[in-house]
């Protein structure tokens, strides 16, 4: 029996398909705690002394300095990648170490999701130890294809937001998180992104954006429609609700979880996000509005040349009642997404449980200071929490709360669900 430290980065998106992990790897006979990786990760391991960590990359300054301690400390390192969506000439950033080395020689196991990945790390002379990737496809996306999890939470979100079922529903899921709204980059990585040109774009994208939905949504007032708006969890302003609101939109909260929202819609709005993949897996037709869009697939990320794509109101009324082609997109989700089976968590659970602690480890405990400031930190930012909710921290905090409701539905389902099929 291994003792198991399970990090998640964004509860909204992580925390589900982790907490499946960690029953998964319970059923197997470890020990495991699911931790949050913005909560002094290091304090965590020390407490908890485990012989493997497992978290989603280390190719950032704040999270490259975890990984090398687990490394320093003889503990088994798996990176267990929830995205793996960029420009493809970028996709070398989720094997390396703080934008600079490859992670080779410091992980002791990482998940690929599929083909598109494994050719990445077979055609790199640079990366030398190739056995440490394994295909095993991305585990969270489990929760797209296995019925049980996707219908968990449908009929509550249909009840809270009085989403009627006799009109067609669109989600709109924004990624708009920099500028204003908190986007959260490491001063120390500020030199491996053009921030301001990030911040600039971002902006010119969400005003077209938004005038581009307002008239959709009083199209939608007469044309038996719902419009739902999600936002990024991390934004924490109201530019999306102080300048779109009509009878026919519903706002739903940052906090919740976008499986479900997905499974309720008929069709799916983004600009560029990653829950298009997700919306494919659940057989959604989406639409990705881009009025900048140059024809230069290049400059996208590269899920995107197989989604539609439209750049005013007129073009996006024209395609939400045409017929989409999906044709490629199941060879895509392959590629993608290693056998589209459902069985990706069982998978890496059995990669992870076979790992054996290394004899290097090193015996970890927190020291009398480091307690008290654990004390003197869980004071302080109970009491920050009072006073206000404004702030990024208290925003990751504030879905902390959600850790009980999350449980005691997933809880009994997962189990099921493990003792029939694992």
């Amino acid at each position: 029996m291994a003792k198991i430290l399970l990090f998640y980065d964004n509860f909204v998106r992580d925390y589900r398909g982790l907490f499946f992990l960690k029953k998964v790897l319970e059923h197997m006979g470890n020990s495991c705690y699911l931790e949050p990786l913005f909560k002094n990760a290091i304090q965590s391991i020390k407490r908890i002394n485990p012989d493997t960590v497992v978290m989603g990359q280390i190719g950032e300054y704040s999270t490259s300095r975890i990984g090398l301690f687990c490394f320093e400390n003889g503990i088994n390192l798996c990176l267990n990648t929830t995205e793996y969506i960029s420009k493809y000439k970028d996709i070398g950033v989720f094997f390396r170490i703080n934008h600079e080395n490859y992670n080779d020689n410091i992980i002791d196991m990482q998940v690929l999701g599929g083909d598109i990945h494994k050719g990445y790390i077979l055609d790199n002379p640079d990366i030398k130890n190739i056995s440490k990737y394994k295909l095993t496809g991305i585990p969270r996306m489990d929760l797209n294809i296995i019925s049980e999890f996707v219908n968990a939470e449908t009929k509550d979100i249909k009840e809270r937001y009085r989403i009627p079922s006799d009109k067609k529903i669109f989600l709109y899921i924004s990624s708009f998180i920099f500028d204003e709204s908190g986007g959260q980059i490491d001063k120390e990585n500020l030199k491996d992104y053009d921030y301001e040109k990030i911040c600039l774009s971002e902006n010119r994208l969400k005003k077209e954006t938004v005038t581009i939905l307002c008239r959709f949504a009083h199209y939608l007032e007469t044309h038996n429609g719902i419009l739902l708006i999600k936002k990024h969890p991390w934004d924490k302003s109201r530019y999306l609700e102080q300048n779109i609101s009509n009878e026919s939109v519903i706002f739903v909260n940052n906090c919740e979880y976008i499986s479900p929202l997905i499974q309720i819609s008929d069709v799916i709005l983004h600009n560029q996000s990653t829950v298009a993949i997700e919306a494919w897996m659940q057989k959604k037709n989406t639409i990705s509005i881009n009025p900048f869009f140059n024809g230069d697939y290049e400059n996208l990320n590269y899920h995107m040349k197989h989604d539609t794509i439209v750049q005013n109101f007129e073009e996006l009324v024209s395609c939400v009642y045409s017929n989409f082609d999906n044709s490629n997109i199941d060879k895509f989700l392959k590629s993608f997404n290693y056998q589209m089976d459902g069985k990706a968590t069982f998978r890496v659970a059995q990669e992870i449980n076979n790992m054996v602690p290394k004899k290097t480890k090193r015996k970890l405990s927190l020291n009398t200071r480091e307690k008290m400031c654990n004390i003197i930190s869980e004071v302080i930012k109970y009491k920050q929490g009072l006073e206000s909710s404004k702030s990024y921290a208290n925003l990751l905090y504030s879905y902390e709360e959600q850790k009980p409701i999350v449980y005691k539905m997933y809880d009994p389902i997962f189990d099921e669900y493990i003792s029939n099929n694992l």
